[in-house]
């Protein structure tokens, strides 16, 4: 019963999130991308009742059960290697922190310990992880290394600024930010300097997630009643090209480390459940990966082999 409580408590913040995206708010988001083959997607799941951390091939098959924890845990990310898993943990102090595991699950270590919400990691190739911080409801974003020191302020902004995603180079920093009112999608160093506005949206662009070769960056884009991804070049600011396309929503978009396909999260036609897919590059047909029914399959983050 303890159990079931504890993660019932935990779930109340997620709960919060999905329906802050339906009305155009940001959602806590991981997204590492490293270059290579492509290997398992991990992804949070609530398949079994609670959200917890899995992995699964691309294809569908293999899928694994990572973490079986009294907690909540969102947005993982792998670190280069796939040897490590980053990941945002709710509510050992009544907030969201920053934590780290094997990819096995084994060597579990909490990195961040403020009273503040901490989410959205994303590793660098060099092994800093960028993530946003909380603090008297103004998120900035925050960079340490992969044992939690060296904690570094990047962003100053009365503006919100979420979402953080390294380059494949680990140089800059694709971010969401509300400084202009509602919310676009901006680059910067990896130190906060040299500021870039990269899209330019009346309504709400979100998620950011960067292709291999860091030229483009694809994102979730909230315009009208729904979201659909959208793809824009680095050095070509605007409103993107548009990916996705239906009914639904589409989130959580992540590419592949060989650059042919993004995977991501929908809630396509009657299905009350997010599910995963992959997608061309360039758009075309779907395949799903896993979901089924009311289950909420999201936060994908693609490995390298």
């Amino acid at each position: 019963m303890k159990r079931r409580l504890v993660r019932t408590i935990a779930a109340a913040p997620l709960l919060l999130l999905v329906t802050g995206l339906l009305q155009g708010v940001a959602m806590p988001h991981a997204d590492a991308v490293f270059p290579g083959k492509n290997g398992p997607i991990v992804f949070a799941s609530d398949r079994t009742g609670f959200y917890d951390i899995y992995t699964i091939e691309p294809t569908g098959k293999g899928l694994h059960r990572v973490t079986s924890d009294p907690a909540l845990q969102l947005a993982p990310v792998w670190t280069q290697n796939r040897s490590t898993i980053v990941y945002e943990q709710c509510c050992v102090n009544g907030s969201f922190d920053i934590y780290r595991m094997n990819a096995n699950g084994s060597g579990v270590h909490r990195l961040t310990r403020s009273k503040t919400n901490d989410i959205d990691p994303s590793v660098s190739k060099k092994g800093k992880i960028a993530f946003s911080r909380g603090t008297g409801g103004n998120y900035e974003i925050y960079t340490m290394d992969l044992s939690g020191h060296h904690l570094h302020r990047v962003t100053h902004s009365p503006a919100q600024d979420l979402e953080p995603a390294w380059n494949p180079a680990g140089t800059r920093i694709a971010f969401q930010s509300t400084r202009t009112g509602t919310g676009d999608i901006y680059v910067m160093s990896g130190n906060g300097h040299d500021v870039k506005r990269l899209t330019i949206n009346p309504e709400v662009d979100k998620e950011p997630a960067w292709s291999p070769s860091g030229k483009k960056v694809v994102y979730a884009s909230l315009r009208g009643s729904s979201s659909k991804l959208h793809v824009v070049p680095v050095k070509a600011a605007g409103n993107g090209r548009k990916l996705t396309h239906g009914g639904g929503a589409d989130i959580d978009p992540s590419w592949s480390p060989d650059g042919k396909r993004i995977v991501f999260s929908s809630r396509r036609g009657k299905s009350p459940g997010f599910s995963l897919y992959t997608i061309g590059a360039q758009g075309g047909s779907l395949h799903k990966v896993i979901g089924a029914g009311r289950t909420a399959d999201v936060k994908p983050d693609w490995g390298k082999r």
